[in-house]
């Protein structure tokens, strides 16, 4: 019987390598999985890039073309609450978090606790 896995990326200013890990796991053979996207609050244009590929816009990145293809979840995370509120997702879905304050790599990590 195969497990359910969650999967947590921490984005801080580097869309490009993130849509490049969410592409090399959607490659797995293993299929029962979700992806936890924590954007640590990116200085850069990252947040756009990352939601702009979540809503299906295409990205070359090194020669090689990206696009979505699972459903998704936005949430904006502020003050140890989430702004908005979301459904827990089923298999292959990625669950995007805004973090709007930049407390780290662990607390990143440690959001995933709050949501499932």
């Amino acid at each position: 019987m195969m497990k359910r896995v969650s999967i947590i990326l921490i984005n801080y200013n580097s869309w490009k390598d993130t849509i490049e890990c969410i592409n090399s796991i959607n490659e797995s053979t293993y299929k029962l999985y979700n992806i936890i996207v924590v954007d640590n609050c990116s200085t850069d244009d990252s947040c756009e890039k990352i939601e702009s590929y979540l809503n299906g816009s295409r990205y070359e990145i090194n020669n090689n073309y990206y696009k979505n293809n699972l459903k998704f979840s936005i949430c904006e995370y502020l003050n140890g609450e989430f702004l908005k509120t979301f459904e827990e997702e089923t298999k292959n879905s990625i669950v995007f978090i805004k973090n709007k304050k930049n407390d780290g790599f662990s607390k990143g990590n440690n959001i995933r606790n709050k949501i499932f």
